[in-house]
């Protein structure tokens, strides 16, 4: 039996969050295994006997909600930041998935500067999109997406595991782009509030 009576209730709840988005995003086998063993762990946790809440750090049992993804839009002599995905060879705006613990505009500062190298400030919220009302690539899961405006403040484009390049691109010379993340719609109207920031926040 695990001993774990100095732990919070609230550390094991952030542990279950952590491996059922691991499970649900891992990128290989191997991956999803680990975050497997963690929620045993969790749930093993939250079955003994000492006095924890169990409804609170059990696997969550509620229906299926969307899913959050979270993209960044910032700008250089008039032109879109966009990074190349490193399996994909296709192009997108820096963003991810949101995670447990983060706001949303937390979320888009963080995977920019992960993604692109970059580090910006969030100015604005662009719009948030409904993922099946746009001409994305077809997914199995339902997603809110929150577009924001970012502020370049220093940085440059560092390799990483998720994305192989980064470029400025006008609105007549984008590469091809992503459709599982974002669309030509999109890269407009992000173009758009750029160039008008007091244009209202878009949703759907």
């Amino acid at each position: 039996m695990i001993k774990h009576n100095d732990i919070p209730s609230e550390t094991i709840n952030r542990l279950r969050q952590i491996a059922e988005s691991g499970l649900s995003d891992g990128f290989s086998i191997f991956d999803r295994e680990r975050y497997g063993q963690v929620l045993d762990l969790v749930t093993e946790m939250a079955e003994a006997p000492v006095g924890y809440d169990a409804s609170l750090v059990l696997p969550s049992t509620v229906p299926q909600t969307p899913k959050t993804g979270v993209r960044g839009a910032a700008f250089k002599d008039g032109k879109i930041l966009l990074v190349q995905n490193a399996f994909e060879g296709l192009w997108t705006i820096p963003g991810g998935y949101a995670d447990v613990g983060d706001t949303p505009a937390q979320i888009a500062a963080r995977e920019f500067f992960e993604e692109s190298g970059y580090e910006v400030r969030v100015t604005k919220l662009i719009g948030v999109y409904n993922r099946s009302s746009h001409d994305h690539a077809p997914s199995p899961n339902e997603y809110h997406m929150f577009f924001f405006l970012c502020e370049i403040l220093g940085g440059g484009w560092q390799p990483n595991h998720e994305t192989s390049a980064a470029g400025f691109y006008g609105p007549d010379e984008l590469p091809p782009l992503d459709l599982m993340t974002v669309t030509p719609y999109q890269i407009e109207r992000c173009f758009a509030h750029y160039h008008q920031p007091d244009l209202p926040t878009e949703f759907d």
